[in-house]
């Protein structure tokens, strides 16, 4: 899954200087001081809910001549900024209390610049902006914090970023770095108010979040800036306080940190790093960073960067910190161990999904109906599209396809589907893939998936039917909540089901790669339990443990005992006649299937056992594949298992050699000795389908 940046400013400036960014608290006394700012363009930034005050309306931008005036509510819903021809500005207010008594819980900012720009105001639940050409565009978070997720045209074209939003320093604006948009990047900014450049081919997408000063996210890989500045006076830098940043990669994974750091010696900031392993080849490190360029490399499951701000209020204006880190992931095997040899005690099943140092060795073995559909509107970006067609491409030369000159049984079919406001079938199953995998982008803004995957669930139905497990793969950076998607059936009746869960009711998996930062929860509904991604993965490798996991499965009429979170059958697969027989009957029946008696060597399995026998009624025996051999009772699977479930004064030899179980009380049960030649129930166990065992 290809990451996933983040990134993070704050601003807000004082009066008395020709652009700044005023807070909540900084316009009341501009009111006050009858402050006048020299700027071409004044700008707006309402928080979420702040538009339901009356203040808004209230509170007013003044042109220098005191002709002209607009107040906050109409700034900001005539786009967030407006133009003096005299280039200057006060603010003023009809309000009795001169403004003194506004509740600033109400959040707002008031911006001032002489350069144009498109004012993006930055929610907690995210907000999408496009923009095809050259030009600036300011994010404004009035609480601080500000997480950007972008998908670029051309992933070669670097972004600059800067905080404030005036064209120099005297405007109090202030470089801060560059970066290449790459295939997916994000930024997060500890500022109020941030100012990107966007290059001539134009930046495809972008969504905004704002966060305040806590930020924790889960990916497999990462590819962010982090970034503030205290020189544009970043209010959230005030007090003895901890801002932090959480980056959870599962896995462990290298986190590679480039860039600079420079804390004002004269206020007391740091900023600290620290890498928090789960694993045994790993090392937590804490790394406090001093000086100004950073290079750093840190093993880790989990990253977590600290800022520690010790600025008082009236200090704040003078603090010149300043940091802008590039944070990027690459896979790291240190968590990855010998196995030991298969232990006879172990009563689990291997699916045979491992990666070898990376590489997925199985890949040629895996036998499924896959069905990718990919979304291909103007959410996805241009680099993400590349990517996944990338990623596809790789997975099907890896994969044994289909080949009509040969008689082997175990191979993968492929189909294609392009999603957009309609659905197109780029190949079908039956058709050979042939050449490279080039998707274009639609001009649809959003991709309707529900379509998608009702046009993938009729391929299914038209090709040849096999053995095979059915999948459909889903990349998409489409809400499909979006209002104009009719779906095809009614969700107010609950007797009716979405497409989606009628072909995961069937059978089916689907697999979902989000590609946004925070989710879209209509897209991941889709997804069977397990089978949700971040971002698209530069290692396809990942890709393709992902379709192992789904090759994994029981036949139909088997229950799977599972216990990891994909459901997949790693404590195998059983099923029960319905007809009582002696032991050696039974285990001939389970033989004949290529099964086993099942044995019984945990209380989870034991449990598991209980709940299938409940289906024949309360206390009804079973036999367990457990006998006596000479003086010693031995399991048919050959495991040297000390568990044991007896009842009180069992074993009784003199009753017989075998064992059966039973439903003692509620959910308890108990073993007993008894004649192989009695009659009982009986439950058999197999492995299950895989990679490393195909069932036709």
């Amino acid at each position: 899954s290809a990451m996933k940046s983040l990134l993070l400013l704050l601003l807000v400036c004082a009066s008395g200087a020709n652009a700044f960014v005023y807070s909540c608290e900084e316009v009341k006394e501009m009111i006050l001081k009858k402050t006048i700012v020299n700027a071409a363009n004044a700008c707006v930034s309402l928080d979420e809910y702040t538009p339901f005050s009356n203040f808004t309306k209230e509170v007013f931008v003044q042109d220098g001549a005191g002709k002209n005036k607009w107040s906050l509510l109409e700034v900001a819903n005539a786009g967030g900024c407006v133009n003096s021809t005299v280039s200057s500005w006060s603010i003023v207010t009809t309000r009795a209390d001169q403004g003194q008594t506004i509740n600033c819980d109400y959040a707002f900012a008031v911006l001032f610049g002489s350069t144009a720009t498109t004012i993006v105001n930055a929610y907690g639940e995210g907000h999408n902006h496009k923009t095809y050409t050259a030009g600036n565009v300011t994010i404004v978070s009035p609480r601080g914090g500000i997480l950007i997720d972008f998908s670029c045209n051309n992933t070669e074209q670097h972004l600059d970023f800067y905080s404030g939003m005036g064209k120099d320093l005297r405007e109090e604006v202030f470089f801060m770095g560059s970066a290449e948009c790459g295939d997916r990047f994000a930024v997060w900014a500890l500022d109020t108010a941030i100012t990107i450049g966007i290059p001539s081919d134009g930046c495809n997408r972008m969504t905004v979040y704002g966060t305040g000063g806590y930020l924790s996210i889960g990916a497999t890989e990462y590819n962010m800036v982090l970034m503030g500045s205290g020189k544009a006076n970043n209010l959230v830098q005030h007090g003895d306080d901890d801002k932090f940043i959480w980056l959870d990669a599962g896995d462990g994974v290298t986190f590679l940190i480039d860039g600079y750091a420079e804390m004002d010696e004269k206020v007391g900031n740091t900023m600290v790093m620290t890498s928090i392993c789960e694993h045994a080849n790993c090392t937590n490190q804490r790394v406090q960073l001093k000086g100004s360029e950073q290079h750093l490399s840190l093993d880790a499951d989990f990253l977590k960067v600290d800022y520690y701000t010790k600025v008082n209020e009236s200090d704040f204006y003078r603090d010149d910190d300043s940091f802008f880190l590039r944070i990027r992931s690459i896979p790291n095997y240190f968590n990855e161990t010998t196995p030991d040899a298969p232990s006879k005690i172990s009563t689990d099943y291997s699916c045979g999904c491992d990666l070898t140092k990376g590489k997925a060795d199985f890949a040629s073995d895996i036998w499924l109906d896959i069905i990718f559909v990919v979304d291909v509107s103007q959410a996805i970006g241009n680099g993400n599209l590349s990517q996944a067609s990338t990623n596809i491409e790789s997975i099907m030369n890896s994969l044994k396809l289909e080949d009509s000159n040969s008689t082997d049984s175990k191979y993968s079919r492929v189909g294609l589907v392009a999603a957009s406001d309609k659905s197109e079938i780029i190949f079908d199953l039956s058709t050979p893939y042939k050449g490279a995998i080039n998707l274009k982008m639609a001009n649809a803004y959003y991709a309707d998936i529900s379509s998608g995957i009702s046009t993938a669930m009729e391929m299914f139905s038209r090709a040849s039917k096999r053995s095979s497990r059915q999948l459909i793969f889903i990349i998409s950076a489409s809400d499909s909540s979006y209002p104009s998607f009719k779906i095809n059936f009614s969700q107010s009746k609950s007797s009716q089901t979405s497409p989606a869960d009628m072909f995961k009711s069937g059978g089916g998996v689907i697999v979902v790669t989000d590609l946004d930062v925070f989710g879209i929860p209509s897209l991941r509904n889709y997804a069977s339990p397990g089978y949700v991604d971040v971002g698209l993965n530069t290692n396809f490798n990942i890709d393709l443990q992902t379709l192992c996991d789904a090759n994994c499965f029981c036949a139909p009429g088997q229950v799977a005992f599972t216990t990891n979170e994909k459901n997949a059958p790693n404590r195998g697969c059983y099923s029960s006649p319905s007809t009582a027989t002696t032991y050696q009957s039974a285990k001939s029946i389970c033989q004949s299937g290529n099964a086993i008696l099942s044995t019984s060597h945990d209380d989870a399995k034991q449990y598991f056992l209980l709940q299938i026998m409940a289906q024949y009624g309360t206390k009804k025996a079973a036999w367990i594949g457990y006998e006596k051999n000479g003086n010693n009772y031995e399991w048919i699977d050959a495991s040297i298992s000390p568990y044991t479930n007896w009842a009180s004064g069992e074993p009784n030899s003199n009753k017989g050699n075998c064992v059966y179980s039973v439903q003692t009380t509620g959910f308890n049960s108990a073993w007993y000795a008894e004649s192989c030649s009695v009659d009982h129930l009986f439950v058999c166990e197999k492995a299950p389908c895989a990679v490393n065992n195909y069932c036709d």
